[in-house]
């Protein structure tokens, strides 16, 4: 805490932790009468910080194009050298709160310090009458250490909805955190609509309950509970465009070559043995995959992916690709006729395959993918 005019003013903790901190002894308080000055590349930042702040204080917060005393200063100078795109100085003293950077990110990343210096009720979705909002003096200098700070979600296990995701964005903006790691397939659950495959959703985003031991191999020990759900390509469109005002980038995660028993169950004819299947209700690795002997499998998920990046403007696209037992494969005529064709040494070789070919897919669309490290897995860099 720092004493000014004998009052007490705390200083919240910061999270992450800048690099620099200077304590300035002054404050700067919140009025009916506090504007926001941007330029016109801050303009979408000077909205954010205006809802944001007027949600709990009830204050206007009147945008302006000039600095000025008593005012929030939002400003992006090219000049500045010390700072990466991210990084931004942060600035309060009793006159005022000024925030530049080279980039807009890096003003939204400043903004976040400054809200995590006011006191906690700013956090409020009511107006908080009887709070005084001050903000302490400060000269801060910041910039991420790292380019990728991400969050994953696991939503083809237990869907959780927009409402959630919005939330879970707006937490993620606050830490600086800028990449959205969305798992939308699993073998429990597929959660994005594919307009050409409707049975994906259908069928696959829908398991008669969920398995009360985490491993049970009893497929009756469930809860009995229905458990589904997915998104409408015009809600993934919604989210992407929301945490992309946030700077955050999302990548979703569609599981090949395992995890996949809920296409499967939707469409059994790409698996080895053609099913039937359930979407399960039990966790843990199945057997049952794509099968890369079908050339219709490659036409079934070049057209997911290519929904899917018309949905996901991000560079990155995760496949997966851990997880996948061979079993199926060893017996699979059709796989076995393709290991020959393609002179590849095992199954394993054939996985390869299988992920190149996805590889080159993507890469052809100005894309690349990513997936889980197994290294006796390699795949092409795309």
């Amino acid at each position: 805490m720092i004493f000014v005019n004998s009052m007490v003013v705390s200083f919240p903790s910061i999270i992450p932790r800048p690099l620099q901190i200077e304590r300035i002894p002054e404050i700067f308080t919140l009025t009916p009468h506090t504007v926001i000055n941007a330029d016109d590349q801050n303009h979408p930042n000077a909205q954010t910080l205006q809802e944001r702040l007027s949600t709990a204080t009830g204050y206007p917060f009147l945008l302006d194009q000039t600095n000025g005393r008593l005012a929030i200063n939002l400003r992006q100078r090219q000049d500045i050298k010390d700072l990466n795109g991210e990084g931004y100085h942060l600035v309060v003293t009793v006159d005022s709160v000024k925030i530049e950077a080279p980039t807009p990110q890096g003003i939204f990343n400043g903004m976040q310090t400054l809200l995590q210096l006011l006191p906690p009720e700013i956090e409020s979705p009511t107006v908080q009458s009887n709070i005084e909002w001050v903000i302490p003096g400060v000269r801060i200098s910041d910039q991420p250490r790292f380019s990728w700070r991400g969050f994953i979600l696991d939503e083809g296990r237990h869907f959780h909805g927009k409402d959630t995701v919005l939330k879970l964005l707006d937490v993620m903006a606050s830490l600086k955190m800028n990449i959205f790691h969305w798992h939308l397939t699993e073998d429990q659950g597929w959660r994005i609509q594919i307009q050409r495959y409707p049975r994906l959703t259908e069928i696959g985003a829908q398991r008669a309950g969920t398995s009360k031991l985490l491993l049970s191999m009893n497929r009756d020990r469930h809860d009995g509970i229905p458990h589904g759900g997915y998104y409408t390509q015009d809600e993934i469109r919604s989210i992407v465009a929301y945490a992309a005002e946030r700077h955050i980038t999302v990548i979703p995660e569609i599981e090949i070559p395992g995890h996949s028993m809920a296409a499967l169950a939707a469409y059994p004819e790409f698996s080895c043995t053609g099913g039937p299947f359930e979407v399960p209700t039990r966790f843990g690795i199945f057997k049952d995959i794509y099968c890369p002997g079908k050339e219709g499998t490659f036409t079934f998920l070049q057209n997911i992916f290519g929904e899917v990046m018309d949905l996901f403007p991000g560079r990155y696209i995760h496949i997966g690709g851990d997880e996948a037992p061979k079993a199926r494969w060893k017996e699979c005529p059709d796989c076995q006729r393709r290991i020959r064709e393609e002179s590849l040494e095992d199954e394993h070789a054939l996985q390869t395959y299988f992920t190149n070919r996805i590889a080159d897919f993507v890469a052809g669309h100005g894309r690349a993918i990513i997936g889980w490290n197994q290294a006796q897995f390699p795949i092409s860099t795309g």
